[in-house]
């Protein structure tokens, strides 16, 4: 049941900051970083990414597949000690 419930939930906001992504932008304001690397209209483009990618860790922790995710995390920073 936790499991529906994050996917629901994670789905919903990624497709709320999708469709809404003017909106956050008129709130939060632009991103330099993100004009810079992506280029005009770059703050849009990564509000669009960010909901596409709460989506898509909603989709993998109702999945289980989460953990994958996490093992990549943990060998890059691990590489990043030595």
């Amino acid at each position: 049941m936790n499991q529906w419930l994050v996917l629901l939930g994670g789905v919903g906001i990624g497709y709320a900051i999708v469709v809404n992504n003017r909106k956050m932008v008129a709130m939060f304001g632009q991103s330099a970083w993100a004009e810079r690397k992506f280029g005009p209209g770059g703050s849009f483009t990564m509000w669009k990414i960010g909901g596409m990618i709460v989506a898509f860790l909603s989709l993998l922790y109702f999945t289980g597949d989460l953990s994958c995710v996490r093992k990549g995390f943990e060998s890059f920073f691990s590489g990043l000690r030595s």
